[in-house]
This record gives structure tokens, sequence and C-alpha cells, in this order.
């Protein structure tokens, strides 16, 4: 793991060369190559009052989210939370305590979430990648963010399509999430992910392996 490296390109484990083997045998055939299921689906879901509460962070422009996994089970996949200023770079506050809010679970009307410092963040993403999938970041502008906080949802769901993160307003009840509504009222896109587009500056993303 190399802190604070060059993108997320890095998300792409390469595999060790093999030294060579100098015998006058045929070198045996290369066995199949094990290749880690893809996580499920990845959601996430936060409580208005804890999206509220990245947006108070002194000079909040938007909310970045990743892809992780919660543990070592392949079907725990969730979604971490962090504001970002102007410039993009991760709001790291005494205001905000463990600045990273990962998703838990529903229960009843409530919504579970876990603070997470920066390296217990970083372990969620690699585990991700490990479980075989591309871990990946994108950010939702403040305003797209307070577009659907002004439907009076309760929670806000994130999901991933074609790529991005989609932020739609819903409520929780009886531990289900109901949605509120589709298109642009109640639904927001992320701008693009990274990797893919990640800025001059890498150091503002996690250390990633």
């Amino acid at each position: 793991m190399n802190a604070l490296h060059l993108s997320f390109a890095l998300l792409l484990v390469s595999a060790p060369f093999a030294s060579t083997v100098h015998t006058h045998a045929p070198a045996a055939a290369p066995g199949p190559t094990a290749i880690a299921a893809a996580p499920a689906a990845v959601e996430g879901v936060f409580a208005k009052e804890v999206i509220d509460g990245l947006l108070k962070a002194s000079g909040c422009t938007g909310i970045r989210f990743y892809t992780v996994l919660r543990n070592t089970d392949p079907s725990s996949s969730s979604v971490v939370a962090i504001p970002v200023d102007k410039d993009g770079k991760e709001i790291q506050s005494w205001f905000l305590g463990s600045p990273y809010r990962m998703y838990t679970a529903l229960s009843g009307s409530s919504v579970g979430v876990e603070k997470l410092s920066r390296n217990k963040a970083s372990d969620a993403c690699i585990r991700y990648t490990t479980a075989g999938g591309s871990c990946f970041a994108a950010t939702v502008s403040s305003s797209d963010v307070l577009a659907v906080l002004d439907t009076k949802c309760a929670a806000v769901q994130l999901v991933v399509v074609d790529g991005k993160f989609q932020m739609s307003a819903a409520n929780v009840a009886d531990g289900k999430l109901q949605m509120m509504g589709t298109g642009p009222t109640y639904q927001r896109m992320s701008g693009d992910p990274c990797p893919v587009v990640c800025g001059a500056d890498p150091s503002v993303f996690l250390k990633m392996k």
C-alpha cells in the first residue's frame, strides 16, 4: 500500500513476474487463474441528519462517496461519504472527528452509520478491490445534494448507475427503504468517477493498493 499514491490506477493489482527456470523438460502449462467474485451490488443509505452534518463542514462544496466492503464478506458492499472543498480536497476537521461516514444497516426507521478514520476508510476500499470489485470515488455537488434534501426526504440512497453514483430521495420505515420518486426532482448524479477523471492532485484521495 502506498499512501496518497498517484491516482486510483493502482487499484488494479498486477500479478508478480515468474522467474525463469532453466530445465530441459518442457515448461508445465499454467493452471487456471483464480478470479475473485465481484462484490455484491453497492448500496449506501445515509440519514438526512448525517448528510446535513457533512455539508456543514467549513468550505464544503460537495460530498465524495467511495465504494467499499465492510468486511471480507462479498455481500456487504457499502458506501463511505466525506465532504470535499472547492479544490476537491477531503475535509479533515476537528468538527467531524473521524471524518468518513460508512453506511451499515437499516433498523426500524433508523439508518446505521459508522464513523471511520482515514486508515479505516482506506482499508474498506482495499477490501472491495481484494474481493474483485473496482473501487472508485465520485462527488455529488452540494447544490445537487441540497436539491435532493429539499424533497423533505428522511434519507438518501446511493447506488452505482453507469459507473457513477446516483443519489435518490428516500424514507425509511420498518427497516425498509421507500423511494420517493424518480427524475431530477428526486434524483441527482455524481460527477465523473476516479479512476477515469482524477484531477491534478492525487493527494486528495485515500491511499489504495
